[in-house]
Parts: C-alpha cells; sequence; structure tokens
C-alpha cells in the first residue's frame, strides 16, 4: 500500500467520503495544514485507488492527536481495513519521528476503535462527549 501527503485539492473527494459515511465533514480550514497546498495528513491508497486517509494534529506538549480518519466507500471492506491499518501505523510512525511519545483520539465508530486497538492503541475512558465551541 502507497501513502502519499493529502493536497488541498483532494479535500472534495474527502468531503464526499466523509458524507457517505454520515459523518460531518471538517471544513478544510479545520484541517492541519503544512503549507498553502497540503494538510498535515496521508491518503493511502493501492493499485492508483485511494482508500483511506487521516490527519495528525501537533502540539506542543508531548502529545499529538490523530484525527478524521475516513476510508472510500467505493473499495471493499478489506481494502478500507487495510489502508486505515495502514493510515494508522504511518501517522503513528510519523508522531514519533517528530518527537511524541503519545498519540491521542476520540472515535464514536466501534469498527474504528476496534482497527486503533488493532494498530496497538489503548481504550482509555468510555462514554464521554465532545464538546466544541465555535469562536
Amino acid at each position: 500500500m502507497d501513502i502519499r501527503i493529502a493536497k488541498h485539492s483532494d479535500y472534495k473527494i474527502l468531503e464526499e467520503w466523509w458524507s457517505f459515511w454520515r459523518f460531518p465533514a471538517p471544513s478544510q480550514e479545520s484541517l492541519p495544514q503544512l503549507d498553502e497546498n497540503l494538510f498535515n495528513g496521508i491518503i493511502a491508497s493501492k493499485d492508483n485507488k485511494d482508500i483511506a486517509s487521516g490527519f495528525l494534529y501537533k502540539t506542543n506538549s508531548n502529545m499529538c492527536w490523530i484525527e478524521f480518519i475516513v476510508t472510500n466507500p467505493k473499495t471493499t471492506s478489506e481494502e478500507r481495513n487495510e489502508g486505515i491499518l495502514k493510515v494508522l501505523e504511518e501517522l503513528s510512525s510519523v508522531a514519533k519521528r517528530l518527537g511524541f511519545s503519545i498519540v491521542f483520539s476520540s472515535i464514536k465508530n466501534q469498527n474504528l476503535i476496534n482497527k486503533y486497538i488493532e494498530s496497538g492503541f489503548i481504550e482509555g475512558t468510555k462514554g464521554t462527549s465532545e464538546l466544541i465551541k465555535i469562536l
């Protein structure tokens, strides 16, 4: 499976993926940026077909955040599972290379939680609420 950095031009496709899975797409401005053309996120592909994507938010502490994992609904469940695992593996590896020692994520979907656990994450608190304040 191949990995590439997500470009701003990929956003429309990712937005369609989130919509298919009935997940509200984050605004383009809410995604972590590398520069004016690239997100701090990746896309996993196989045989020139994009499969899965995810984003890494950096902090000024020892903890970073992986979020907005999404898969291409026009792929098989096996491809999606492989893609999610590859995205989690790659983003975790990048986080470690950047000097982070903890990776955090907040997830509701049990299938995705299972993929995180399969990828080496441990489950923390259950039944919490995410609270957001728009400024």
